[in-house]
C-alpha cells in the first residue's frame, strides 16, 4: 500500500510522483538520454527485470518498481488468483525495496 491507497491507484501514483520529485529524481524523454549519459548520469530502468533482461539502454541499472507477486502465504495466493481471474498471469506488487535500490 502507498499512503493507505493500491499501489496502481491515481492517489498512489500521486504520491510516488511527489516523493520522488521532492527527492529530485527528474524523470527524461528519449531525446534527453545522450547528453544526460555524456554528463555521468545514472540512468534508472524501473521496469520489471524480465523486460531490462530483453533490452535496455547501455549502461542503465535495473531498480524495478513493481515485482512479481511471490510467495505461497494465502495473502499472495488470493492476489495471484484475482489477476489470473482477469487474464493477467503475471501479477506484480510494489517493490518493498525500491528505495534500498535507488
Amino acid at each position: 500500500m502507498v499512503g493507505g491507497n493500491r499501489p496502481t491507484s491515481p492517489k498512489a501514483w500521486q504520491i510516488m510522483y511527489e516523493a520522488l520529485t521532492a527527492s529530485e529524481v527528474a524523470p527524461v524523454t528519449a531525446s534527453d538520454i545522450e547528453a544526460l549519459k555524456s554528463s555521468g548520469a545514472i540512468i534508472v530502468d524501473v521496469r520489471p527485470a524480465n523486460d531490462f533482461a530483453s533490452g535496455h539502454i547501455e549502461g542503465s541499472v535495473n531498480v524495478p518498481l513493481y515485482q512479481p507477486i511471490t510467495g505461497w502465504e494465502p495473502k499472495q495466493v488470493l492476489r495471484k488468483a484475482a489477476y489470473a481471474f482477469f487474464g493477467v498471469f503475471n501479477g506484480t506488487e510494489a517493490n518493498e525495496n525500491f528505495a534500498e535500490g535507488m
